[in-house]
């Protein structure tokens, strides 16, 4: 494979799918869809645009294999808005390449793993015989929550046949002791929105309830002990701090095992909820402790959280891919504290694992001003997808 030359023409993509503004509400999403509906066709790829609400179209693309399952490469594209332009080093929708990279809103979150996922199409219908099929979707909606993206295209049937996905919200790399741990995403907090009533204990503003630690949390605590040097089953007696405080990015251990919750002035309560519980059991346990019934608590938004077993073949390989393309790291499970479309797959039984191979430094620029991704980055992250991919696929 040439990986330079590939890497180049999904830097060029990237730069004019960037070019489209597709902020989250505008509607533009259609537009961005169809351009790449436009690339997918043009290397013999079947491609589709679906359109619940005018503007807000979605891509399909598909590639059929032996077994009508499928995998899903799933990504969106609407994005964040930008803030004030004169915070960015370059136009925020001019998809410039300068200095080695592409910057412009949506180059990390998720225009990038967009244009990620069409390269490992491409490549992987050169394929002569897939065990599976693949199927990329990228999606309308996704940061301002709707419906009329991935949840529509499940609830009319478009992905039946998928049983696996991969998506965002993991891939980072986090120094750690002597080696590093790379984050594959495999839950995600729900979320819990409320308004309180009139006399609640005002003096509980912010908390952490304990949840149950789970298995993810188990195996991200080995991984970073076994980095730090020591033996597996020391990890369970070690502190968490310990751990996760000398990261440089750093991982909230305590938090992968605890409801966190605030409230602000104006009485809503916000609540990230682990999972192994659902949002009605936390505020059962949260309504105590601010002296108040649960049913004088008015509910403003409830999403449940959801999880990925961390078993079968799919995360076998994640796992053993990562190693080799890190040079012997420990792939650790975690849970993110947002939730992403990646809450749909799983919610309707399709095992799903947040993963986008970035550093760290490029990955925490999402949503900020001078978002980018480098083409080295972009490059590697095809690479590693790819490779997943077909040792999944064929």
């Amino acid at each position: 494979m040439d990986w330079e030359r590939i890497g180049c023409g999904a830097a060029d993509l990237l730069t004019r799918l960037i070019q489209v503004p597709t902020v989250s509400g505008w509607g533009r999403e259609t537009e961005a869809a169809r351009f790449l509906a436009a690339q997918a066709e043009a290397c013999g790829l079947s491609a589709q645009v679906y359109e619940p609400v005018p503007g807000c179209g979605s891509f399909v693309a598909t590639l059929r294999g032996q077994s009508a399952e499928s995998l899903l490469l799933l990504s969106h594209l609407d994005v964040a808005p930008p803030g004030r332009e004169a915070d960015w080093r370059y136009p925020p929708f001019g998809g410039v390449l300068r200095e080695g990279a592409v910057w412009g809103r949506g180059a990390v979150d998720a225009k990038g793993l967009a244009i990620t996922w069409l390269m490992v199409m491409r490549l992987m219908a050169a394929q002569p015989a897939r065990k599976y099929g693949l199927v990329m979707v990228a999606t309308a909606g996704e940061e301002g929550g709707t419906h009329n993206g991935l949840r529509w295209l499940m609830e009319h049937e478009y992905l039946r046949h998928c049983r696996w996905a991969l998506g965002e919200g993991g891939g980072t790399p986090i120094p750690a002791g002597r080696s590093q741990v790379v984050l594959i995403q495999t839950a995600e907090k729900g979320v819990l929105r409320a308004r309180l009533p009139v006399g609640y204990d005002s003096k509980t503003r912010s908390r952490k309830i304990r949840a149950q630690s789970g298995l993810a949390y188990e195996a991200l605590k080995t991984g970073l002990a076994v980095a730090h040097g020591y033996p597996e089953w020391a990890a369970r007696f070690l502190p968490d701090g310990m751990l996760a405080g000398s990261t440089r990015y750093g991982i909230d251990l305590p938090d992968q095992k605890a409801h966190t919750w605030e409230i602000t002035k104006e009485r809503v309560l916000t609540c990230r909820v682990c999972p192994g519980s659902t949002t009605t059991q936390v505020i059962g346990r949260i309504a105590p402790l601010l002296g108040v019934e649960p049913e004088h608590i008015e509910i403003l938004e409830q999403v449940e959280p959801t999880a990925s077993e961390l078993s079968g073949p799919l995360y076998e390989i994640l796992q053993r891919e990562v190693s080799a393309f890190y040079g012997g790291a420990k792939a650790g499970p975690f849970c993110t504290p947002g939730y992403s479309d990646n809450r749909f797959a799983r919610s309707s039984g399709i095992q799903t694992f947040g993963f986008f191979p970035l550093p760290a430094e490029e990955l925490v620029g999402q949503h900020q001003p001078n978002e980018h991704i480098t083409t080295a980055s972009l490059r590697r992250a095809i690479r590693l997808l790819y490779n997943v991919t077909q040792r999944f696929c064929v």
